[in-house]
């Protein structure tokens, strides 16, 4: 069992955000009462003083008008950098739009990637890719997609990839793995999929996928850290040993009215989804990983500030003679969930997170953050309950273009010390 120490309070943080909304509301709704001069004297006082402020006012105004035209540049080039072309151009993400991508903490990533979104009149579009990161990860797929079927209300998604993740790191199952466990293991993944999406009304989305999925799950390559299979064994990390391939079918359903959903604004998304996998080597590792996502942002002050909160939970079922293997279990730990542990901390067939971020705009391309985040895994479903939680909050900045977040930058504080996050993309 692992010794922990006090968590941070957690309280201080939600005063703090209490704080400011009540600051905010009085410079909001304050108005100073004009200073009544009781002298000839204090009356040429007060009219020189007035004139000096209304002077400072205008350097302030003007001032401030040069830095944020300033911003407002800095985001018209970053719009322009991220903007999709058509045609062969550099690739500096290995995430394509509505897929996963290469693990995280797979390092920088560069690559090129072939591009045509305008095939048939738009009718079509295709896309493939090579990509390769700083921690010799590799990823190589082709996509093609027909966005417009049945009027705009249907698309039909296919998807062949190849990656290779050398460096993942482990810590063994459940929730009470030891950080001095760290363990890394590299997993090879060749998946062809299909996806169909119907949008029947605005903010509605239902889907299907289908797909073949193989995998190979061998030592890793982070110096200094011993690798998996040396450390578990198959009773301890099913799937260690000896890997499958599997049958993946899934259906979802999706509500969205947020109003700007890659940006800071007001609205909910809530997501349900089921994806069965099917052992076709073994018949040992079959199993289904139901999971719940629902996030809601209040906006105030022309949303300009948001209170932005998610709530997610994923649930594996599996028959009594069935099992999840290791590398397909639930993770919590990271920039995307919680922020105060290392990448994949804690690992288990089940999860559950909570996340609250408070968020300022300070000029239109730069926003801070004040968060909190809370979650757990877990062995059984039974055990879905807000008991032994684990903790960490922090502090960000966000780098936003017109349409996303270009760059976020977190710093979180947990029982097990700080981390920091550079990302290129919002946490949800």
């Amino acid at each position: 069992m692992v010794q922990r120490v006090q968590t941070i309070p957690v309280m201080k943080l939600l005063a703090l955000v209490a704080l400011e909304f009540c600051a905010t509301a009085l410079l909001w709704g304050q108005t100073a009462a004009p200073q009544q001069p009781t002298s000839r004297a204090e009356e040429i006082l007060l009219e020189r003083a007035e004139k000096q402020k209304a002077s400072g006012t205008d350097e302030a105004e003007k001032t401030a008008g040069r830095v944020e035209a300033g911003f407002i540049r800095a985001q018209d080039i970053a719009e322009m950098l991220t903007a999709s072309r058509s045609g062969l151009r550099l690739k500096m993400s290995s995430t394509a739009p509505g897929w996963d991508g290469l693990v995280l903490g797979s390092g920088f990533s560069l690559g090129t990637e072939y591009y045509r979104p305008d095939l048939a009149s738009g009718e079509m579009a295709f896309r493939a890719s090579a990509v390769g990161t700083t921690k010799s990860n590799y990823l190589f797929d082709t996509q093609l997609t027909f966005p417009r079927l049945l009027r705009d209300r249907m698309i039909v998604d296919t998807l062949a990839r190849y990656k290779a993740e050398r460096s993942i790191d482990y810590y063994g199952s459940g929730p009470d793995s030891e950080r001095g466990a760290r363990t890394n293991y590299a997993r090879e993944t060749s998946e062809l999929d299909v996806k169909m999406e119907l949008r029947p009304a605005r903010h509605v989305e239902f889907g299907v996928v289908g797909g073949g999925l193989w995998y190979n799950v061998g030592p890793g390559i982070r110096p200094g850290v011993t690798s998996t299979e040396q450390r578990f064994r198959e009773s301890s990390a099913p799937g260690v040993q000896n890997q499958t391939n599997f049958l993946r079918g899934g259906v979802y359903a999706r509500l969205d009215s947020r109003t700007r959903p890659y940006l800071s604004g007001r609205g909910t998304q809530f997501q349900v989804r089921f994806d069965r996998y099917d052992d076709r080597e073994r018949g040992l590792y079959s199993f289904g990983v139901l999971q719940l996502d629902a996030e809601h942002a209040f906006a105030f002050l022309n949303e300009k500030r948001v209170l932005a909160l998610r709530a997610n939970t994923a649930l594996s079922y599996s028959g009594s003679d069935n099992i999840v293997p290791f590398y397909l279990q639930q993770t919590l730990g990271g920039p995307n969930d919680l922020r105060g542990f290392r990448l994949f901390r804690f690992t288990d067939n089940n999860s559950l997170l909570l996340n609250s971020e408070y968020r300022w705009e300070v000029a239109p391309p730069l926003e801070f953050a004040i968060f909190a985040d809370a979650g757990k895994v877990f062995t059984r479903r039974a055990q879905l309950n807000f008991a032994d939680l684990e903790s960490s909050a922090g502090f960000g900045v966000r780098i936003k273009t017109r349409s996303a977040v270009a760059l976020r930058l977190d710093t979180a504080f947990s029982h097990e010390g700080f981390q920091l996050w550079f990302r290129f993309s919002d946490i949800f």
